[in-house]
């Protein structure tokens, strides 16, 4: 259904859940709102009222957890652009040295309320990590987002 292994439909479910916060089963614009706030977006009414519309398939007002999935795997079947890539990159890159450690990473991750076990991301790392430096450079980063992209898309 939405190519997720059980684990990681196990994980969405629980991230859906998370916001929906009177457990209807469904987001409405309030815990849009919180979902935004979660990942430090900044959207107006308008905004949300937007999105919900671009999401919401059975214009009921709310965004139940097939349609969230959907806007997942949309989400995460888009390819980045080269701004966005460098927006994510320096988002990351928290000392601004050019240069993402597996501490940044880690902290990123905190903040945006992921967990991944360390083991996992030490992996990610040293797959990323082409020149074996112990650090991730930008081209390193852009490749490594760009492999995910085509991961996903099969």
């Amino acid at each position: 259904r939405h190519h997720l292994t059980e684990e990681e439909e196990d994980q969405m479910r629980g991230f859906f859940q998370k916001f929906d916060t009177d457990s209807d089963g469904m987001l409405d614009t309030d815990e849009l709102r919180q979902l935004f706030i979660n990942f430090n977006v900044v959207a107006t009414a308008e905004d949300i009222t937007a999105f919900l519309d671009r999401v919401d398939r059975d214009d009921d007002g709310t965004i139940d957890y097939d349609e969230f999935m959907t806007l997942l795997e949309d989400i995460m079947s888009e390819n980045y652009s080269a701004e966005e890539i460098i927006e994510a990159f320096n988002l990351i890159d928290e000392d601004a040295s050019g240069d993402v450690t597996l501490e940044e990473v880690a902290s990123a991750l905190g903040k945006a309320d992921v967990e991944i076990p360390s083991e996992d991301m030490v992996q990610l790392l040293e797959t990323a990590d082409i020149n074996r430096d112990g650090r991730i450079c930008f081209s390193e980063f852009r490749a490594l987002i760009q492999d995910q992209c085509n991961d996903r898309m099969g």
